[in-house]
């Protein structure tokens, strides 16, 4: 008996031990790799491999696109074999537990991957808030750093149409990450504001922008606000600093106009029809000849009459896609609904007005918002007044959505190496859609 009970002892205490000891080669955890094409051109991968409810997960995030959220889906696993969904379809990957890497396919790319160090974040926090814009309320949420800051705080403007707070995808957490708050609001119109989006105005726009501004201002945590705009929103964020009781710290304008409402209907007129559906000057002059008609003050059934005749070619003539829905009026006296009716608007005043750092980020190949165009304006607007607290940034490739997809990109032949290099361009959010503006708060001092 005196022996026995030492050896149940140890016994018990090399079952404690043991329950100490882990052998790491499993797959929960953070993984990072990329996809591979042509044996020269990446897109970086990351996968979090975590449990819920008893099922393995895969949240895989293309770090590029940083205006995505991870795309989550369960795992399945047979012996070494292991599959999950990503941006790009499912990918089915053997893996190698001695050394934590995998390696295998999707359904166009080779894939790799190797378990590593989870990179430090910032601990964010979701705040939900009510707002009074008057005669409606709407909903805002606040992506910040936890704690009680203060934090300077960027809104979201939301471009034409009515834009809901939660259709950012990872805007506000990677832009909270730099050390800011980031507020998006549902715009008047979404359907949980009650208002018919339909009936809305560029002047109910700017008039909301300038109350939550007030309010989120108010706010404990809340050092300063600024905006972050997009397309549309361009418009209406110098508007709202002009109108506001509060201090606009900065405006950040992406594909953002600086010419008039109905100028900008004018340009997107010629580049959409001629560089993005590929069209001659037949189709550039009725679309423009249609653009001038939805501001027609003259008799409205003649105007309308005019209207569906044109509409009549833009089917043949293949323009139609230029425009929008509510840019083609149902009857003569629904003629005062069109869109550009409804937000007749030249920014000019209000961005003269506009004192504080001024960021705008145009690209290189929209057709809706033409960088030509609207950074020479931008530039005889501010120079007019001696402002020089600005910046203009092009960003080459980029469309009206600052995104651009796969392609197959051929360099040419180089004579200083004696090289023909060609490559997969992988789909991607435009560099500088995001790291500009960091780079500007930073910049200005509103980040560090």
């Amino acid at each position: 008996m005196r022996q026995l009970l030492p050896a149940l002892f140890c016994l018990f205490t090399l079952s404690i031990c043991a329950q100490e000891i882990k052998i790491n080669n499993g797959l929960e955890g953070y993984w990072t790799g990329a996809f591979i094409r042509n044996g020269n051109s990446v897109q970086s991968l990351t996968v979090d491999f975590y449990i819920e409810d008893d099922t393995l997960r895969a949240a895989a995030a293309i770090p590029d696109w940083a205006y995505y959220p991870p795309r989550t889906s369960a795992v399945q696993q047979e012996g070494r074999v292991v599959k999950f969904d990503t941006y790009y379809g499912e990918v089915t990957l053997v893996q190698d537990s001695t050394y934590a890497e995998m390696t295998g396919e999707c359904n166009f790319a080779q894939v790799h991957l190797k378990k590593g160090l989870r990179p430090p974040r910032r601990k964010l926090e979701q705040l939900d808030l009510t707002v009074d814009f008057g005669d409606i309320q709407s909903e805002a949420t606040i992506t910040k750093p936890a704690g009680p800051g203060p934090w300077p705080t960027a809104i979201l403007v939301h471009g034409r149409g009515c834009g809901s707070k939660d259709r950012w995808g990872r805007r506000p957490e990677v832009l909270a990450q730099y050390g800011m708050a980031v507020a998006t609001f549902d715009k008047r119109g979404y359907e949980r504001t009650g208002f018919p989006c339909e009936e809305t105005t560029m002047d109910m726009h700017s008039a909301d922008l300038a109350r939550l501004t007030e309010q989120v201002a108010k706010l404990p945590y809340v050092s300063s606000v600024g905006y972050i705009s997009y397309s549309a929103g361009g418009w209406v964020a110098p508007k709202a600093a002009a109108e506001t009781q509060a201090e606009v710290a900065f405006i950040a304008s992406v594909v953002g106009p600086s010419t008039s409402v109905k100028q900008q209907q004018l340009d997107c007129c010629v580049y959409y029809v001629r560089d993005q559906l590929g069209l001659g000057e037949t189709a550039i002059k009725e679309a423009l000849a249609y653009t001038e008609l939805e501001y027609e003050e003259g008799n409205p059934e003649e105007t309308y009459g005019k209207l569906m005749a044109l509409l009549d070619s833009a089917e043949v003539n293949g323009w139609k896609d230029v425009l929008a829905e509510d840019d083609i009026p149902s009857s003569p006296e629904a003629l005062d609904d069109l869109w550009v009716r409804r937000n007749r608007y030249d920014p000019a005043e209000d961005l003269q007005a506009f004192k504080g750092p001024f960021l705008s980020i145009l690209g290189g190949d929209d057709y809706v918002v033409p960088y030509r165009e609207n950074s020479a304006r931008f530039q005889e607007l501010f120079d007019a007044v001696g402002k020089t607290n600005y910046r203009i940034s092009i960003i080459p490739g980029a469309g009206h959505g600052m995104e651009h997809g796969h392609q197959v990109r051929d360099l040419g032949y180089e004579k200083s190496i004696r090289k023909w290099p060609t490559y997969f361009k992988f789909d991607r959010v435009a560099p500088g859609a995001v790291d500009e503006i960091v780079a500007f708060l930073r910049e200005y001092g509103f980040i560090d």
